[in-house]
């Protein structure tokens, strides 16, 4: 148990870029949200849309319509003209002095594959089937999407219900370690019994815990799912 306190503290360190965080930098308790949480909808925002996946599935479609554009022209006729002026000086000799020649010129080059073996219809084709399979992935992309969303949004609300039941259980084991301790001061307990009672208690804080920080790692996988941060944008509660 000391060796992985010691390497979550580690990477805890590395996560945050926080090298002086240690043992006594952890909080005694982890503290709830300070108020009820709002049931998610994802269907309101679709944040889940910003997906870096749908990003390139858009950036290849594109792709594929400019290559459909480029071989829709691949056999038409190419004409390149070049103009343009150049000059030389000569020096023949002393007497003759210097002598400056100006050319001017003026190219046409025309090209036209009339064939080229059907090439160019199976580039078409191609880049329509790839176009036919992007629309096709991003359609079940956009649902399978939509479907890890409400997943984790119903997460979100069983972790923290399960947060609830034992938060409640929790309040009602330390009432039992009270009642407990006054019936020790009247003579109607015992020591042992007081231990047990406090045993069952710290068993049910440290579930109760460990269902807050799943809830939290839970509306954390939903928010980043959402493409939202909830310390930058303000909408944390």
């Amino acid at each position: 148990a000391a060796s992985d306190l010691e390497f979550a503290i580690r990477a805890f360190r590395r996560l945050t870029g926080v090298d002086s965080f240690g043992v006594s930098d952890i909080p005694d308790e982890i503290v709830p949200p300070g108020a009820e949480p709002s049931q998610l909808s994802p269907d309101e925002s679709r944040g889940y849309l910003k997906s870096e996946a749908l990003l390139v599935n858009e950036l290849q479609s594109e792709q594929a319509k400019l290559s459909s554009k480029i071989n829709r022209k691949a056999l038409w006729p190419k004409l390149n003209a070049i103009a343009g002026v150049s000059q030389d000086d000569n020096l023949y000799s002393i007497q003759q002095g210097r002598i400056t020649t100006t050319s001017a010129f003026v190219g046409v080059q025309l090209q036209w594959s009339i064939f080229d073996g059907f090439a160019s219809k199976g580039w078409r084709l191609q880049n329509v089937n790839r176009l036919q399979q992007l629309k096709q992935s991003k359609d079940e992309l956009i649902e399978t999407l939509k479907n890890s969303a409400d997943q984790q949004a119903a997460n979100v609300g069983f972790t923290w219900g399960s947060y609830k039941n034992l938060k409640a259980r929790k309040d009602a084991a330390q009432g039992g370690v009270a009642y407990e301790k006054d019936n020790l001061k009247r003579g109607q307990s015992s020591e042992e019994q007081v231990a047990n009672a406090q045993v069952a208690a710290n068993q049910v804080e440290l579930a109760a815990n460990d269902a807050l920080a799943k809830f939290y790692s839970a509306a954390a996988h939903y928010a980043s799912t959402m493409r939202e941060d909830p310390l930058i944008d303000g909408s944390y509660h």
